[in-house]
């Protein structure tokens, strides 16, 4: 078993990004029991892990606000209190609990009396990994001393010496602030590198991502252009290198063939989905001509040319956008050395011009006043929607697309599981006129070939797919979007045909019943919704509980907090299905024997999943989405009491009379088993060894108080107490 002693100053009230990092990277849920002796960190740490719910791991402390056995939490080896600077402090006093870890991390604000000791104690364990200095957010990595050691066993005189040093620097520590305090921890390694050997480690400064580089250039344009239209004048240039990137790779690849005589013939380009650019459309022309005084000229030139040689972008690209913002040559100029340096086409399963959106989104969606179906969609959300319902042949809609990222990926997903994407027909519409425009073009420069109505229009006013039928339905709707109908609007209407009117303070339920609307009689939906649809009442209750009568909610996942830029609230994926009985399907040579799951849904928690993505967000790994699809998968076949289980904490099978006896509640923790931890712990038993344990450190303590003493009164010091 492997043992991390935490210890840490009680000025430290929060834990940081940089102390999540390194937790994270060494904590082990099923094997790490943590030990901490110092107040601030046992809070911090002891927060920390209640959010991220590390349930699984044994938590022991001695600090003194964790007296009160919180949790799963406690507390062993508290000494006897002592005063430092006339306040009380609980200190460890076995060394042997620090020896015995595997690793320490100490978090130190350089002030503490107490969290100092404890520093120069575990050094001497030659066992603690990292000290974190406070507020300087600095590392140190902290190698092999045994002084404390020698100090214990062998009471020589070098080591008082070394003790007397190191006390001495322990008071001229304590005398200085901050920033001194670290040069001198630099000074003890110089002076005495056999006593203090603690090297600070190498910080090596984290690269912008592509979002926040683009964010910067764009910024330089502030006066002349609102921050709210940056996203504009970013994504049509990014159009325009992603449009060339991909020109100019098909030209080679022509060259390459031997096929160098047709590089200028455009039925060559269009037969791989690739717009064919005239010279003055192409990045390579304007990159030369970036410093020219009518180089906003130019690209407005270069836009009107691709639109104009291909009709699937008709009406999709900025017209004379870039002329009438009369931006500065320089500052237009260096966006475009930044754009230059973005390979569009490195990362094939990412949606760039998707991303991009949304991260300008998000810097300004509050001050815009805007999110009606604007959000992108993260790549691995979308994945693991498309894992679960694969949507390989059929019709595909969305009703609120956004730039169509939902699209792009699902495309992706298909190609990359042997599909055609020539076997679905795309169907979406969009609200919002500039985004309209933007799904559009992020569509037609992938060769997706989509019907996402003929104009932006408000999907419940005026649905412009009244009588599709969808195989499958893939959205992320606005999250309780409100006032989405008038009073007296649509309450005739007959997607709610069988449903009550869904209410007027929130369109969750308003979207549900018009993607099961849209549903074909095997149809399946996966969607995003918050999840305060998954309890509300009134109306909404009404409507859910039909849903839950009528077999059609399959499956219900909570997800994991900080997986969108625009919103960091836990969200919930929907499947609804309109054929829940027992059938055989057959595709590209697979046979799928579906039981019938009517009366039946599967609850799932994947709160606990997840890796960090771009420093706070969280996406899910491939693993993850394997195993949440394939548990889902196997939940639904015929041989599933051989291949499913209900697992703890992460899935449950409920059926109707168990939702029912819930009131019809949708809330994955009121079906999936929590496990409590503490409820078979033998408090007499534990009770014994603890006191068995304190018994021996404190005689092991006297001990060492003895021989201390009389190394001192053998050098004629002699301590009286």
């Amino acid at each position: 078993m492997n043992k991390i002693f935490i210890s840490g100053s009680t000025t430290i009230k929060t834990i940081d990004k940089s102390i999540r990092m390194r937790l994270d990277n060494i904590i082990d849920q099923n094997h790490i029991v943590f030990i901490g002796d110092a107040n601030g960190a046992d809070k911090a740490v002891q927060s920390y892990l209640a959010k991220k719910k590390y349930s699984k791991v044994n938590i022991y402390c001695s600090g003194q606000t964790c007296r009160n056995n919180v949790g799963n939490w406690q507390v062993v080896n508290v000494a006897v209190s002592t005063s430092v600077r006339g306040r009380k402090f609980y200190m460890v006093k076995d060394k042997q609990m620090a020896i015995d870890c595997d690793y320490g991390f100490m978090l130190w604000d350089g002030k503490s009396a107490g969290t100092l000791n404890n520093l120069l104690n575990l050094i001497t364990t030659g066992k603690t990994g990292l000290v974190y200095l406070y507020p300087n957010s600095t590392f140190y990595t902290i190698k092999d001393i045994t002084l404390f050691e020698e100090l214990i066993n062998q009471c020589n005189q070098k080591v008082i010496e070394n003790i007397n040093k190191k006390i001495s620097f322990r008071n001229k520590l304590a005398s200085y602030k901050q920033p001194v305090q670290e040069q001198l921890l630099f000074d003890a390694v110089k002076e005495e590198p056999a006593i203090y050997n603690i090297q600070k480690k190498k910080v090596t400064k984290k690269q912008k991502n592509m979002e926040e580089t683009l964010w910067d250039s764009a910024n330089k344009l502030r006066g002349k252009v609102e921050p709210s239209e940056y996203k504009h004048v970013v994504l049509g240039l990014i159009f325009l290198k992603f449009a060339s990137d991909k020109f100019e790779k098909r030209k080679q690849e022509l060259i390459a063939e031997g096929k160098e005589k047709y590089i200028d013939m455009v039925e060559f380009y269009t037969m791989k989905n690739v717009f064919y650019l005239p010279g003055n459309a192409r990045w390579s022309y304007l990159k030369k001509n970036a410093k020219q005084d009518d180089i906003a000229l130019k690209i407005d030139t270069a836009l009107a040319t691709v639109e104009k040689n291909n009709p699937a972008l008709k009406g999709a690209l900025p017209d004379n956008y870039y002329s009438r913002l009369d931006l500065d040559v320089s500052k237009l100029s260096s966006l475009l050395d930044t754009i230059n340096n973005i390979d569009t086409l490195k990362d094939k399963e990412q949606d760039v011009v998707g991303r991009v959106y949304e991260y300008f989104l998000s810097k300004f969606a509050l001050a815009e006043g805007k999110g009606k179906g604007e959000f992108y969609t993260p790549k691995s959300i979308v994945n693991l929607l498309a894992t679960m319902i694969e949507p390989y042949k059929g019709k595909i809609y969305d009703p609120c697309c956004g730039s169509g990222g939902m699209f792009v990926q699902s495309v992706k997903f298909i190609e990359s599981h042997h599909g055609n994407k020539k076997n679905i027909a795309i169907y979406g519409q969009e609200y919002t006129a500039t985004t309209y425009k933007l799904a559009k073009m992020n569509l037609a420069i992938r060769g997706i070939s989509a019907n996402l109505g003929d104009v932006p229009e408000n999907t419940f006013v005026r649905d412009q797919h009244k009588d599709l039928k969808a195989d499958y339905i893939m959205a992320n709707p606005p999250f309780n979007q409100k006032q989405w109908r008038a009073e007296n609007e649509l309450v005739d209407d007959p997607r709610w045909a069988g449903y009550e009117v869904p209410p007027t303070g929130n369109a969750n339920y308003g979207w549900i019943l018009h993607m099961v609307s849209k549903l074909s009689e095997n149809g399946v939906a996966g969607f995003l919704l918050a999840n305060g649809a998954l309890s509300g009442g009134g109306a909404e209750y009404k409507i859910r509980r039909k849903l839950i009568e009528n077999n059609l909610v399959e499956a219900i996942l909570i997800l994991p907090q900080n997986m969108f830029y625009t919103t960091n609230i836990s969200v919930t994926i929907w499947i609804l299905n309109k054929n829940k009985k027992a059938r055989t399907v057959e595709y590209d040579g697979v046979i799928k024997k579906y039981r019938n799951r009517e009366k039946e849904v599967l609850f799932m928690d994947l709160r606990e999943m997840g890796i960090p993505f771009e420093k706070k967000y969280i996406q899910f790994s491939e693993d993850d989405i394997k195993k949440i699809a394939d548990t889902y998968h196997n939940w639904q076949q015929t041989d599933y009491k051989k291949t499913y289980k209900d697992i703890p904490e992460f899935c449950y099978s409920a059926d109707f009379e168990e939702i029912k006896k819930k009131d019809f509640s949708l809330v994955p923790s009121k079906y999936i088993e929590f496990v409590n931890r503490d409820e078979n712990i033998d408090f007499d038993e534990k009770m014994k060894a603890l006191q068995k344990d304190i018994g021996e450190l404190l005689k092991e303590e006297e001990k060492s108080k003895k021989d201390l003493l009389k190394v001192f009164k053998e050098l004629g010091y002699e301590i009286k107490l």
